[in-house]
């Protein structure tokens, strides 16, 4: 039996004591990746510090949360220093906040005025390299607190796995994934709605949130992290799985 048949089997068997709607999980819990987005408009930014002490009040309990990101030093780090007007870090959508505003937002300007956007993931330039500068010689992966607040990228401990193995990354990721605010936060939600008898709602509400943005990016984050490629649908399911758990309280 494949891997993804074998994880599509076991959130059939756990989505059966969710109700009648638990047939909804095979077909929207393995999703693929969510497409880019647009890249909007290069504009200076007044700063170019995240975290939670620079700019953002979004409470977070997250274990393993390093610290934010001096993105205006990252990218000197790098020979980008910005030009009279502009940089050397910079806000591309012209603003902190706003719908998904965490994500392709953030660039580093070049001496001749280029500006050069941050990935999330991956080679310089990008917040999880800027992680890496920042906070050395540790394992880390870089995610917002807030899918809307640029300001909010933090760094945080990734944890480590068993072996090399995707199979072992893939559980090591879904690990990282449980132990997040946003995680934690829907199961509590979804434990409410099961205790007052309203399963099936608490199903469509679990595979709505798995399939959201801010949650799709942040798998990848934690993916691109492990250097992992073509598991988005994989871990995706494999949350849901162990989401699905946590909410009927099974080991």
């Amino acid at each position: 039996m494949t891997r993804q048949r074998t994880i599509a089997t076991r959130t059939i068997l756990l989505g059966r004591r969710w109700g009648a709607a638990a047939a909804v999980a095979l077909g929207v819990t393995l999703i693929p990746a969510q497409a880019a987005h647009a890249t909007a408009t290069a504009t200076p930014t007044a700063t170019a510090t995240t975290g939670t002490g620079a700019g953002t009040s979004t409470a977070n309990t997250t274990p393993g949360n390093v610290g934010g990101l001096d993105l205006a030093s990252y990218c000197q780090s790098l020979g980008d220093h910005g030009t009279t007007s502009a940089g050397p870090a910079i806000l591309r959508r012209a603003a902190v906040t706003g719908p998904n505003f965490a994500y392709q937002n953030w660039a580093c300007v070049q001496d001749n005025g280029k500006v050069v956007p941050m990935s999330d993931t991956g080679p310089a330039p990008s917040l999880l390299d800027a992680c890496l500068h920042q906070y050395p010689n540790v394992a880390l992966y870089a995610a917002p607190l807030d899918a809307n607040d640029a300001f909010s990228w933090n760094c945080f401990l990734l944890p480590p796995a068993a072996s090399s193995s995707v199979a072992d990354e893939d559980k090591s990721a879904v690990t990282a994934l449980m132990q997040t605010d946003i995680v934690q936060a829907e199961i509590a939600t979804l434990q409410a709605e099961v205790a007052t008898g309203h399963a099936a709602h608490a199903l469509v509400d679990g595979v709505r949130f798995l399939q959201s943005r801010p949650v799709q990016e942040l798998i990848a984050d934690v993916l691109g992290a492990y250097h992992l490629t073509g598991q988005q649908s994989v871990v995706t399911a494999e949350l849901g799985v162990a989401m699905v758990k946590a909410v009927l309280r099974q080991p």
